[in-house]
């Protein structure tokens, strides 16, 4: 019956979202208890207790676009805007970074510079930390982190060619 849970789970998800999770489906249909390695690892990929919506997924927006995963993309700005984050700010994201707000565009720009290993310093990240706190800077990390399991994960489980692609913007 746990099984038949997750998978109804695993298609009202998709239903929701318009996404695939045939990947998931696999996963869940090959190994239950790989299956169960996947769940434990949800919480950490959502967790957000401080940080403001805005906030939170400019930082996973700019990590999901890092990755170049259109499906993944698009899923975290329906998440997004399913927060109540403000559509042109998504937009922005998805697009114009360039044009977010000051304190969404140091927050974009970190998130990308973290998983590009890039233009990283100790004061960059002092600062963020000032203005936002440490709490907000451990859950960016989280966010960023977690965001690379997805995508990498897609591929992993073979599909290259429909699931990751460059979202046409």
């Amino acid at each position: 019956m746990e099984y038949q849970n997750r998978l109804t789970t695993l298609k009202e998800f998709s239903k929701h979202y318009d996404y695939d999770c045939n990947y998931l489906e696999d996963i869940l249909e090959t190994s239950s208890t790989s299956f169960e390695k996947y769940e434990n690892f949800l919480p950490m990929s959502y967790h957000r207790e401080q940080s403001k919506v805005e906030i939170y997924f400019t930082c996973k927006l700019a990590s999901m676009k890092s990755l170049d995963c259109g499906p993944c993309l698009e899923l975290t700005a329906k998440m997004a805007a399913e927060a109540g984050m403000d559509s042109n700010l998504i937009k922005l994201c998805l697009g114009q970074s360039e044009q977010l707000p000051l304190d969404l565009k140091e927050i974009y720009d970190y998130s990308q510079s973290v998983l590009k290993n890039e233009g990283l310093s100790e004061d960059i990240y002092r600062g963020l930390q000032e203005e936002h706190g440490k709490e907000v800077m451990v859950e960016l990390a989280l966010a960023i982190v977690s965001a690379q399991v997805f995508p990498t994960l897609k591929r992993a489980m073979g599909q290259f060619q429909s699931s990751c692609i460059v979202i046409d913007l």
